[in-house]
């Protein structure tokens, strides 16, 4: 800590009206987040397995998708001492905070950029596959070029990285001309402030952020419209009501799967731009919405277990090591 950042902790923030909170706090965060590890582990290496050893043919094509999306929400190491270049690495799931100066210590990142990117292969993948729909593409060079693009578009987001300021402590000092009174992990453990100049927090906010999310949520609906379009309301004929049945099916519990995890991360999202209008987002509100992020994993697996009965019955079938008979339809999806 600099002699600046010192007088500041030891003359100025006492006079801050704040009252210890264990929500708010560093181990208020990492704690429950480590508890969730320890749950969402074993249940996500059992639904690998399950996609990998137990995806039935009527799912071939989209075996990989779900795999690819599964992989990056599987990924998620939440070391507390993790350095700038560990930054790139990382995972998103529990990093501490600080949403008005942009700033947190890294316990482990969200990789937002191969998450979204999964979910738009997963649509994409169920779309492509419907020999009817004109919008498929059926060159695999085609949609390696069109996933690429996606991935390196996301991958702007670190371009924020590149004005992030060498002198962090002296970013510090100007954080705390817009938030005076953080929580005393700003002092006692190293913040990273990525962007310290405040106009360009502002357009990061209101204009980079939300551009990225509506670029990726427009790829994600732009396939989920083709394929109720050309499943649900106007389906191939020459498809057997079997296989109709089957496709609709399986679309509906794709939705499900990808619902649940995409939903909590919108918490978050809601609690940034509501703290946006009323500057009313406390820190311990901040990191129950990063635990309830942390638990997507949870969610995302047992949605994707749930939904699909093949899954299901592979799991009963290793829980009771009974064999339930199945009935093998002859169908691509």
């Amino acid at each position: 800590m600099t002699p600046e950042l010192d007088f500041y902790f030891t003359t100025i923030y006492p006079r801050c009206n704040i009252t210890y909170s264990f929500l708010s706090s560093r181990e208020g965060l990492i704690y429950p987040c480590h508890v969730i590890q320890l749950i969402v582990l074993p249940l996500q290496a059992l639904t690998f397995y399950v996609i990998l050893k137990k995806t039935p043919m009527t799912m071939k094509s989209m075996k990989w998708p779900l795999l690819v999306n599964h992989f990056w929400l599987l990924y998620k190491p939440d070391d507390p001492m993790c350095s700038f270049v560990d930054l790139l690495f990382c995972s998103l799931v529990t990093p501490y905070l600080y949403i008005r100066i942009f700033g947190f210590m890294c316990m482990g990142l969200l990789s937002y950029i191969g998450m979204a990117g999964s979910y738009i292969y997963v649509f994409e993948c169920r779309s492509n596959s419907l020999q009817m729909n004109r919008f498929r593409i059926p060159s695999t060079w085609i949609r390696i070029v069109y996933h690429s693009s996606v991935y390196i578009l996301n991958c702007s987001v670190f371009l924020v990285l590149f004005k992030s300021p060498e002198d962090q402590e002296t970013a510090k000092l100007d954080a705390l001309k817009i938030e005076p009174c953080p929580t005393e992990e700003f002092f006692k453990y190293d913040v990273f402030i990525p962007i310290a100049d405040y106009e360009f927090q502002k357009i990061t906010k209101r204009y980079i952020g939300p551009g990225l999310i509506f670029h990726v949520m427009f790829h994600i609906l732009f396939h989920v419209i083709c394929t109720v379009y050309y499943l649900f309301l106007t389906p191939n004929k020459v498809l057997s009501p079997e296989t109709r049945r089957i496709q609709k099916k399986f679309f509906i519990g794709t939705v499900f799967q990808t619902t649940i995890p995409l939903a909590v991360l919108g918490i978050l999202l809601v609690g940034i731009l509501l703290d946006q209008i009323t500057n009313s987002f406390t820190q311990g509100m901040v990191n129950l919405a990063i635990i309830g992020l942390a638990s997507h994993g949870i969610g995302e697996s047992l949605a994707v277990i749930l939904v699909h009965r093949s899954y299901r019955r592979a799991v009963w079938e290793l829980m009771t090591r009974k064999k339930i008979e199945k009935v093998n339809y002859s169908v691509k999806t």
